[in-house]
Parts: C-alpha cells; structure tokens; sequence
C-alpha cells in the first residue's frame, strides 16, 4: 500500500467510530467543534515502507486562551487559527506501556483489525475523556494539577498555554503557577524564557 492509501483507508475505518465528528483531511483530522473552540483527533501515519505506524493525537483549542497566547506568537497570522490548548497522546490511556502507542499495519485488514482496537479505545476512554475536558475550568485542573502526561506540547508552550487557562479559568494560584513554570524552563533559551515572561505580565493586566 501507498501513504496515502493507508492514510484514506484509516479515515474510513475511523469514521463510524466517530459519530458528530467530521473528517479534515487537509488537517489530517477529526475535527468538532465545542463551545468556543474546536477539538481534534490527529492522525500521525509514518512509512516505513512495507510497514507503517499509527497513532492519534487528541487535542482542544479554546479561542480565548489562544487569543492571549497567539499575540505572542510569531509565526505568521494565517497560523494561529490552526494552534491548539492542550495536546494529549494516545499512550494517555495505555498507563505502563512504553511510549509512544502505535500501531503498525501493512494491509487493509491490518488496518482494519487495529482501527477495531483503537475503536473500543475510543469509545470507552478517549470521546469521554474529551467530553469532560472541553472548557477552561477542565483543562484549567488538569493541565495545572501536576499530570506532566496529560498534555505533551514542548515544555515553552505548555506553560505559556496552562498559565493562560489558569488565569482565564480564575484559578487563585496563578501566582505560585507562575513562579512554578518560570523556574522550570529557567535553563531554556532567552527568547523562551522572554515569552513566557511577557504572556504572564500581559495576564496579570487581564480582570477575569
């Protein structure tokens, strides 16, 4: 099989398994959209010709936490329309098994044997999980309550991302927050460090 065979045959099989969820496949996605933003299930194909891997990312995008950040964000507007809150692996729900969850297919039914095994996945663990974590308050507790697994975005964004959801979200420790992220990426790059710096000055101005 081509790429972009597996890569059709992987939507189709996906499909009934995700019912209110439209393909985009320009996106490489499952996309629906949720009070004030969107969620997305990516799909990662990598060849490795006669054999390729699969796996799924699970993302939220809530507009007004990605209005703060985007003014900090300098890759060209036509970019931040397409940028997400929180990105979750599809190991999240395989806890103690090695990292990152794939699957390899070579064949139709290959494909069509794994998508089964990710649907029962799906059904049972991932479409709840973000049923429950589509508003600020959801990701707000867990992006910001010490689970370094549920999001797995580099480390300069998910903490100029879960400061903002903190902030936005009203969360009273936003301070102690802070202090928190600033201390862990203080041995990264200068121009990561003055990102975060100026997100959290620019939040403190902000009256939720």
């Amino acid at each position: 099989m081509k790429k972009q065979e597996v890569r059709d045959a992987l939507f189709h099989y996906l499909q009934p398994h995700l019912p209110g969820w439209k393909p985009v496949k320009k996106d490489e996605a499952f996309v629906r959209p949720i009070p004030g933003g969107l969620q997305k299930i990516f799909i990662s194909l990598v060849d490795y010709n006669p054999e390729f891997r699969f796996s799924l990312t699970f993302a939220t995008r809530i507009d007004r936490a990605e209005d703060v950040v985007n003014r900090f964000n300098q890759a060209p507007a036509s970019a931040h329309k397409t940028t997400v809150t929180s990105m979750t692996q599809l190991s999240y729900f395989f806890p103690g098994e090695p990292e990152p969850k794939q699957y390899s297919v070579k064949t139709d039914d290959d494909i069509r044997k794994a998508v089964d095994k990710v649907g029962a996945v799906l059904r049972d663990k991932a479409l709840p999980f973000l049923d429950a974590h589509r508003d600020l308050a959801a990701l707000d507790r867990a992006m910001n309550g010490g689970d370094a697994r549920f999001d797995t975005s580099d480390p300069t964004n998910r903490a100029v991302r879960a400061l903002t959801v903190a902030k936005l979200a009203g969360n009273p420790r936003f301070e102690q927050l802070a202090a928190s992220y600033q201390a862990a990426i203080r041995h990264f790059p200068e121009m990561s460090r003055q990102q975060l710096d100026q997100v959290i000055e620019y939040l403190r101005t902000l009256q939720t």
